[in-house]
């Protein structure tokens, strides 16, 4: 089933969208960013700033993307053209005079989790906000380029919301009644606490991983990126999600992992990289079983009581603005 926006891969909604991670992207560096039907150039000027231009020139649509930084500006490499931070043209070789034309779309942008994000969009209609009870300074990131998933990302970031399916599905049983929260029109909120069925197969490896017994906060922002935060019996991490969609319905899953900071002891017994193999295994435990389910799915909701969050979660996805530059 497809709404409004909710499945429908014809359409882009606005929201922030992760493109890379920010250590790749280095000073005087332009990269491409795919994002649905959209090439965005990415670059980092000289004062350190990311831009996020289209990127075809609005003079003959060269690309972008071939260009070369110069201090703050990007330069076409057809006609040597240069456009600044907000997509304004500052320059045109042989010209006393800059056409009003001369401009193209710039995106929105901001670095956070250790990734850097493209809001679509012209202004930015909400933030991405911090974790609940979190000091993230007190935590080191970890992001990781996804793999192409057949899903579509609505699909991928509603999941959260199925109560039902932690069960069938994962064998994580409820401990005490989901306490759910429309915190706005762009963010919901649910939180668990669950122990797992000591007759599921995946048990004995949750009880290893010291994720037996789990309290989950579960957060999405914009129908697309989801806050994690995971709180077991002898681990804890968190975890950002935010897969970017293609128009031919598929996503690309992309994921930034936040690990406690360790001790110097800790630093050098590589106690981070240890407990970031414990949540990565703990995560592909549950999305693994997720994806083989999702990826043969057709969505066609027929909704009970049980589902209301899943249908909260869908309206707000109906509601939001789409964008296309």
């Amino acid at each position: 089933m497809s709404g409004k926006n909710f499945g429908n891969k014809s359409v882009l909604t606005e929201s922030w969208y992760f493109a890379m991670s920010s250590k790749k992207l280095k000073q005087g560096k332009v990269t491409p960013f795919f994002l649905h039907a959209n090439k965005i150039a990415l670059f980092r000027g000289a004062n350190g700033k990311v831009t996020a231009l289209k990127s075809r020139c609005p003079h003959l649509g060269a690309d972008l993307c071939q260009g070369t930084v110069e201090e703050n500006s990007l330069q076409c490499p057809f006609h040597g053209w240069k456009f600044n931070g907000v997509g304004k043209c500052n320059f045109v070789p042989n010209e006393s005079a800059i056409p009003q034309s001369a401009k193209t779309h710039s995106y929105p942008v901001v670095e956070k989790y250790g990734a850097i994000w493209v809001y679509n969009g012209e202004a930015p209609k909400f933030q991405i906000p911090d974790f609940n009870n979190v000091e993230i300074g007190n935590y080191r990131m970890f992001v990781r380029d996804g793999k192409e998933v057949k899903i579509h990302n609505h699909l991928l970031s509603c999941n959260g919301f199925d109560v039902q399916h932690w069960q069938s599905l994962h064998g994580m049983e409820t401990m005490s009644k989901p306490e759910f929260k429309e915190v706005s029109p762009y963010h919901l909120q649910i939180k668990y606490h669950f122990k797992a069925s000591k007759t599921h197969p995946s048990y004995r490896k949750l009880k290893l991983l010291g994720l037996a017994t789990v309290k989950m906060n579960y957060e999405t922002i914009g129908g697309n990126i989801s806050l994690v935060k995971v709180q077991g019996e002898k681990n804890r991490f968190i975890v950002v999600l935010a897969p970017s969609p293609t128009t031919d319905g598929t996503s690309f899953s992309k994921i930034s992992i936040g690990i406690p900071k360790a001790s110097l002891v800790g630093k050098i017994l590589f106690k981070e990289y240890f407990q970031l193999i414990k949540a990565l295994l703990g995560l592909v435990a549950v999305l693994k079983d997720d994806r083989e389910v999702l990826e043969n799915v057709e969505f066609w909701p027929r909704l009970t009581e049980q589902d209301e969050h899943l249908l909260t979660f869908i309206n707000q996805v109906n509601s939001l603005e789409t964008f296309e530059a």
